[in-house]
C-alpha cells in the first residue's frame, strides 16, 4: 500500500501551487482556482473520506507552496502549519507508521511552540501512538536480505525516545501504561514490569491515573509467573504486596471527588479495581493455603505429626477466610 502511495504522490504532488498574482490556489492540470481555505477543505475532506493519498496531494501542495516569510498574512501561515500537520496525519491514517512518525518529528522540529504540538491529538501525541502503531504491527527483520519475520523492536524504541523527548506531556504516562500493557499481551513479563515500575518510581508517574493501574498490572505478572513456576511461592507474596499496596495507595480515593478526578478515575472504575485487589488476594490465600496443607499432608505421609500441625495451625491462622481453613481445623481434631 505505502508503495502505491509513493507512486500517486510522485505523479500528482504539483497539481495544486498557490499563486501569489490571484492570491489562490491553480490546478495546474485544469487551471481550477480554489482560496486556501478552499482548498484545505477539500483536503480535509478526502481525509475523512480515508483517500488519504489524494488528501496528502493537497496538505503537500499547501505546505510547500503556501508563503511563509515574515510579509506573510498570519492567516495564511496558519493554514500552513495546519497542512504540515495534517501531512503526517495521513501517513498514519494510512497506515505507515514510520512515515508518519517522520512526519510529527519534522512538524514538532519545525514548529515546537505550535498549538498543533500539544494536547491529545496534537503532534506529540501523534508522535508516540505512532510509535505505538509500530510496535504493534512491527517491521520487517532481515536476514541475509530476506525477511523473516517481523519485530516490534523498531516502533519500542521509537517511542522510549519520544517519551524521554516529551516526559510531562499530560498523556506521557498513558503511553508508558500502553506499552507495559503491549509487553504483557505479548507475554513479555520482564518488559512490562519494567514499565510498570518506572511508572511507580518516586517523582516519576505514580501519582497519576496511570500509577493505580500499573500496580495492579503487576500483581498479575507476578500471578502468572506463579502460574507458569507452580511452586515458587515467591512470585505469590510479590502478587499480594501489590495488591496491598493498592489499597492503601488509592482505595481511599472512594468518596472523594477531587483524589478521583487527579487519577482520572470514577467512583464506578476505583469500585472495580477495588474489587479486583480485594478478589486477587482472596485467590493468593487460597492458593498459599494449598501450599500450607501440601506441606502438613507431605509431613503425615512422613510419619511427622507434631510439623504437620505446625502447617495446619499456620493455615488457620494466616488464612482463615479461605476454604483450607476449615479442612485444617478439622484434620487438627482428627488428630488429637
Amino acid at each position: 500500500m505505502i508503495l502505491l502511495l509513493a507512486v500517486f504522490l510522485v505523479q500528482d504532488a504539483d497539481s495544486w501551487e498557490y499563486r501569489h498574482a490571484v492570491q489562490a490556489f491553480v490546478n495546474r492540470k485544469t487551471m481550477e482556482q480554489k482560496s486556501p481555505q478552499e482548498l484545505l477543505a477539500l483536503g480535509d475532506q478526502r481525509f475523512r473520506d480515508a483517500d488519504f493519498s489524494g488528501a496528502w496531494r493537497i496538505y503537500t501542495a499547501m505546505a510547500e507552496t503556501l508563503p511563509s516569510d515574515a510579509a506573510a498574512p498570519e492567516a495564511l501561515k496558519a493554514l500552513k502549519e495546519q497542512a504540515l500537520f495534517s501531512v503526517a496525519r495521513c501517513g498514519f491514517g494510512a497506515g505507515d507508521f514510520a512515515g508518519a512518525y517522520r512526519g510529527f518529528e519534522a512538524f514538532l522540529a519545525r514548529l515546537p511552540d505550535s498549538d498543533l504540538s500539544s494536547g491529545v491529538y496534537g503532534a506529540k501525541w501523534f508522535l508516540f501512538q505512532s510509535a505505538l502503531e509500530l510496535a504493534k504491527v512491527g517491521t520487517k527483520e532481515h536476514v541475509l536480505g530476506v525477511a523473516l519475520y517481523k519485530s516490534s523492536k523498531s516502533g519500542v524504541d521509537l517511542l522510549h525516545q519520544a517519551l524521554l523527548r516529551f516526559p510531562r506531556e499530560p498523556f506521557t504516562d498513558d503511553f508508558y501504561l500502553a506499552l507495559g500493557d503491549f509487553f504483557l499481551m505479548k507475554g513479555q513479563l520482564d518488559d512490562a514490569e519494567k514499565e510498570y515500575l518506572f511508572i511507580l518510581t518516586p517523582g516519576q508517574y505514580e501519582k497519576t491515573g496511570s500509577g493505580p493501574r500499573a500496580q495492579l498490572r503487576l500483581a498479575q505478572i507476578y500471578i502468572r509467573r506463579f502460574d507458569a513456576v507452580e511452586y515458587d511461592v515467591k512470585t505469590l507474596s510479590d502478587a499480594k504486596r501489590e495488591y496491598e499496596k493498592f489499597l492503601s495507595s488509592w482505595g481511599g480515593a472512594k468518596g472523594n471527588p477531587e483524589q478521583l478526578g487527579a487519577l482520572e478515575l470514577t467512583e464506578d472504575q476505583l469500585d472495580k479495581m477495588i474489587a479486583e485487589a480485594n478478589a486477587g488476594i482472596a485467590g493468593i490465600n487460597e492458593k498459599l493455603a494449598e501450599k500450607e496443607w501440601n506441606m502438613a499432608g507431605w509431613y503425615l505421609w512422613k510419619g511427622k505429626p507434631k510439623a504437620a500441625k505446625i502447617y495446619l495451625n499456620s493455615i488457620k491462622s494466616n488464612y482463615p477466610r479461605t476454604s483450607w481453613a476449615t479442612k485444617a481445623t478439622e484434620k487438627l481434631e482428627q488428630m488429637k
